[in-house]
């Protein structure tokens, strides 16, 4: 059984501006805040949707072909504004002048409302190009990339507004607050939905599995390379650490057959007094290990006492020029040793660290293309995350006035009457023209920096402060990201 207060009650008085205006409700005094409400929204889209175009048009960064859908949607939601405001604007001008109405016509009442439906259908075809595009890119890259081109997006576009110029022609046919808004429009809206949501779901498996298959790449590589190099790393520190004690067995050897020899020496050559001992780098013998290591066995060269009468002859000493007394031979073939040994052992580790880096360096390089990949997929997620909130924007102020229309309809009938309840989820509806550009403005960040830069050329002759600030901003940001 039908409500009373729901009942259809059509005025004859009522005239074909007065239908269009406001339905067959009428005026309605209560309904005069919510139509000043929808001005002052529309004309907030306006300015947004308008620097939303101009920064995607005028920067050379941003004027990609990903961006075309995302400007189409912002010429929409402009023109939309712009038939929003004017349509609300006239209806408050209904209410001050009520006794000369000759300013409003009919045909420019028709023309802002077909523009205005024209313009809500082509925001659902621009989310869902936006979707498919994204889709194509992820799911189907090969097929994206032969045919991602200027003539098949315009020509995408194009299609898009023959099919809402042939659906504004029915949505639009009789009144709009017949069955076309309580169950055509509703049904439309939840099929677009639909196919949307189904279109994200499969987009967010694919890079779910994108991630889960490079991230396993990635630690079956790291594997593979380390369990190729422990075996010769550690073989090779063991010869190392062998070749060391052999060098250091045959010089301790060859110090105790030269203590020896000198102490035969020594007891033949008492009168012979050597008390300077200078160093002789060029009869510096030098001899190298098997991996590189330098031994370096200094020479020194005995010289008489000034005092003495009796020169020394220098080749009487070439033989002896290399020996010491027995403390002092003794102290510098130690020094010697411990330098060589302590130069090996160095030399050796340094040897080893290396060899053990090695693996990452390779795992680096195979794993080169694969991060730029997964920095890539990573891209095209925030991509498809902000494509993403635009849909869930428009869902969210679309839905509740779709739905509420559609079960009254179900419970009721047609309805021409409009409620103060209807009246209001419609005034909602009018945030989502004007969330766009919030959307670009948080989560693109070279479209947030051009209009930071652009706000500092308006603003900073009234502001002089501002550059500073903007500068400041765009400065952490760039490291931010």
């Amino acid at each position: 059984m039908r409500n009373e207060t729901t009942a259809v009650t059509v005025n004859p008085e009522v005239s074909d501006v007065e239908l269009i205006l406001f339905g067959y409700t009428g005026k309605c005094e209560s309904f005069r805040v919510y139509y000043v409400i929808e001005v002052v929204i529309y004309a907030i889209s306006i300015i947004t949707n308008a620097i939303t175009v101009t920064v995607l048009s005028c920067n050379s960064r941003l004027r990609i072909l990903s961006n075309l859908f995302f400007a189409c949607l912002a010429v929409t939601d402009l023109f939309q504004g712009f038939f929003g405001a004017a349509f609300n604007t006239i209806r408050l001008l209904w209410f001050s002048n009520e006794e000369d109405q000759s300013f409003v016509q009919l045909e420019g009442l028709l023309f802002l409302l077909v523009g205005w439906w024209l313009s809500t259908l082509f925001s659902y075809c621009s989310i869902m190009l936006i979707s498919l595009e994204r889709w194509f890119y992820i799911a189907h890259p090969f097929f994206h990339q032969r045919h991602y081109s200027i003539k098949s997006m315009f020509g995408a576009v194009a299609t898009a507004a023959g099919i809402c110029i042939g659906g504004c022609a029915v949505v639009t046919k009789g009144d709009a607050h017949s069955t076309n808004v309580g169950i055509s429009f509703p049904l439309l809206h939840t099929c677009f939905s639909l196919l949307i949501v189904a279109l994200y779901a499969h987009i967010i498996v694919i890079s779910y599995r994108q991630q889960r298959s490079i991230i396993a790449f990635v630690r079956v590589t790291a594997r593979r390379s380390t369990d190729q190099c422990e075996a010769p790393c550690g073989s090779s520190s063991l010869q190392n650490h062998t070749h060391n004690a052999k060098q250091v067995n045959a010089l301790s050897n060859k110090t105790k057959t030269e203590n020896s020899c000198l102490n035969e020496e020594n007891n033949k050559s008492h009168a012979q007094n050597y008390s300077v001992f200078t160093i002789d780098p060029n009869n510096a013998i030098k001899g190298s290990s098997k991996h590189g290591a330098k031994i370096n066995t200094i020479v020194l060269s005995a010289a008489p006492l000034a005092n003495s009468p009796t020169p020394v002859d220098s080749t009487k000493h070439n033989s002896s020029s290399s020996r010491l007394p027995n403390t002092t031979q003794h102290d510098t073939s130690g020094k010697a040793l411990n330098a060589h040994f302590n130069m090996s052992t160095r030399d050796n580790f340094h040897k080893v660290t290396e060899e053990r880096k090695k693996p990452f360096k390779m795992l680096r390089k195979r794993t080169g293309k694969k991060r730029e990949v997964k920095g890539a997929v990573s891209h095209n997620w925030k991509a498809v995350r902000m494509s993403a909130t635009v849909f869930c924007m428009y869902f969210c102020f679309m839905s509740p006035w779709i739905y509420y229309e559609f079960i009254t309809a179900l419970i009721y009938g047609p309805r021409l009457e409009t409620s103060e309840t209807s009246q209001a989820l419609n005034t909602l509806t009018c945030l989502h023209f004007c969330s766009n550009f919030f959307v670009y403005s948080f989560q693109n960040r070279d479209f947030r920096r051009v209009l930071e830069k652009y706000c500092s050329k308006i603003f900073g002759h009234c502001f002089p402060n501002l550059n500073n600030k903007v500068t400041d901003i765009t400065h952490v940001n760039s490291h931010q990201f």
